[in-house]
């Protein structure tokens, strides 16, 4: 039985991308449903064939490993499933845990007194060693690109070892040799809408295209603290749009005062036009009580960012 762990999502899949190949296809299960619960897990678990081969049962995000205390409802289910983990013998049995962080419960405490149990946490890469491993990985594909060249690659892509890859590999494909021009024309524009797509739908009002954009970024690798900064980074951008609006400057001594295109600040302008800046203040609010719920409460952080969203961006 393995428990695979960590924030580097990248790292994690290349980690179980190994222990499938020691099995068939038909022989490997997947679960990542959020709404399968441990009944199923169990039943799943407990249901095989004498004739049958041995199972890869990979498990995903189980909602124990982040709750700080367990609710007196779920502790007999919970010991049920206990049992199941340790008994198992037959198939092999993976816990991924797409954190870099394992709440300590009662759960947590046994699973980890299981002996059979083999933990491996997969650390995000340093990124004072990250352009080296970029580099080696190139080479490995038989390509090549300079040291300068990683440096600019990483500059215009998120902090997300995965998309970087991902990127890595078109680029291999158009050109072995990856330059500083071949960057510049494949990912120039995807970083540009990487960076705005999610401000723009904020400013944009329209609560469909908010909530399309926040989906499309969780499935880039984006976490809900970074997509936190970005509703944050547009609010307080608009209320100072408004502030130096009301000093009587005009679009283009405030594009050059705070150093963004013009563009932004037109942008900002119909963002107040539609919310008011009275609703503004009040989402600024709330998202503050929002990052402080994030980071110290157990509850389900995708729960409260999409109840945040339809509680703010759902107009009247």
């Amino acid at each position: 039985m393995t428990l695979i762990y960590g924030a580097e999502l990248f790292l994690i899949e290349n980690k179980i991308k190994k222990i499938k190949q020691q099995y068939k296809t038909e022989d490997i299960v997947s679960l990542k449903n959020k709404d399968l619960d441990l009944n199923e897990i169990i039943n799943l678990i407990s249901s095989k064939s004498i004739l049958s081969s041995s199972r890869c049962i990979i498990m995903y995000n189980l909602d124990v490993l982040n709750q700080k205390k367990i609710k007196k409802e779920d502790e007999q289910l919970l010991s049920k499933f206990l049992k199941i983990l340790q008994n198992e013998k037959e198939d092999q049995l993976i816990i991924v845990h797409e954190n870099a962080k394992i709440q300590e419960n009662t759960f947590t405490d046994e699973l980890f007194k299981i002996p059979e149990l083999q933990v491996i946490y997969t650390e995000t890469i340093d990124s004072k060693i990250l352009p080296n491993e970029i580099i080696k990985y190139i080479q490995n594909k038989g390509g090549q690109i300079s040291y300068l060249d990683v440096l600019f690659l990483i500059e215009k892509l998120p902090d997300n070892l995965g998309l970087i890859i991902q990127e890595v590999n078109k680029l291999l494909l158009i050109n072995k040799k990856i330059n500083r021009a071949s960057i510049e024309e494949a990912i120039s524009d995807y970083a540009i809408v990487t960076n705005f797509s999610l401000i723009n739908a904020i400013q944009s009002g329209d609560f469909h295209t908010i909530y399309k954009e926040y989906k499309n970024k969780i499935n880039s690798g984006e976490t809900i603290i970074q997509l936190v900064s970005q509703i944050s980074w547009s609010l307080i951008f608009a209320h100072q749009i408004y502030s130096l609006k009301k000093l009587n400057m005009s679009n283009k001594e405030i594009a050059s005062f705070l150093k963004v295109h013009e563009y932004r600040i037109k942008l900002a302008l119909d963002q107040i036009t539609k919310y008011g800046i009275k609703k503004i203040r009040k989402i600024i609010k709330n998202l503050a009580d929002l990052d402080y719920k994030l980071k110290s409460s157990s509850l389900d952080e995708v729960e409260l960012f999409e109840y945040f969203l339809i509680n703010n961006f759902i107009f009247d």
